[in-house]
């Protein structure tokens, strides 16, 4: 039975293509070879982890980088399009337990939380772990968190490492197919299900419990 669903959160609670590419211009302060460097790999870029984002596209340490990336972030914010804010209410209205696992940095998810009222019960932030996905470890920690099994939970994302941290976690693995990543391409990958709309896993959910 299912009791708990936890979400990636770029591109797939949120629409950021949009946001994300006004904030590597701020955080890339214009240097448009590595501007078209994101442009021609956004596939890769929207996988990465902070670290490996910030060696590929920044000359400044770790820490000043993560200072410039949270400014243009903040500048930014306003950008992004919350598509999950449905399922979310409605989950938490059914009784499962919600939870957002993702490379994004922990303050930057808040704001867009905050900006669209909206909570769940947990929100991990791989920037600090040193394994991130396609690792199982950040997901484990969820579960362990949220008091829930892998067979009772359901992991949901975008981008072919979600669906390998989902597999790998051995949850119920849901692929979000978009413009990034179609469903041909998450098949590969054999998410149980694969979905074009991120409210869709609430009927998914629904329908595990039910068979």
């Amino acid at each position: 039975m299912i009791k708990a669903v936890i979400f990636d959160f770029d591109m797939t609670l949120v629409n950021s293509l949009h946001q994300k590419t006004e904030l590597m211009r701020i955080f890339c302060k214009g240097d448009h070879a590595r501007l078209r460097k994101m442009h021609e790999n956004l596939k890769t870029f929207f996988g990465m982890s902070f670290k490996e984002m910030a060696k590929e596209y920044s000359s400044y340490p770790i820490n000043s980088a993560m200072k410039m990336y949270k400014k243009a972030y903040n500048q930014t914010a306003h950008l992004v399009k919350f598509k999950g804010k449905k399922a979310l209410i409605e989950l938490r209205r059914k009784g499962y337990k919600t939870g957002i696992v993702s490379n994004e940095i922990k303050e930057n998810i808040q704001i867009v939380l905050k900006n669209n009222k909206i909570q769940p019960d947990l929100l991990i932030s791989t920037v600090k772990m040193k394994r991130t996905k396609p690792h199982p470890e950040p997901l484990l920690k969820a579960m362990k968190m949220l008091h829930v099994k892998a067979k009772e939970t359901i992991y949901i994302g975008d981008h072919p490492r979600d669906v390998m941290m989902g597999r790998r976690a051995g949850v119920v693995t849901v692929g979000l197919a978009n413009v990034l990543h179609g469903r041909k391409a998450l098949s590969k990958y054999r998410p149980h299900y694969i979905v074009t709309n991120v409210n869709e896993v609430v009927r998914v959910a629904d329908r595990i419990n039910h068979q």
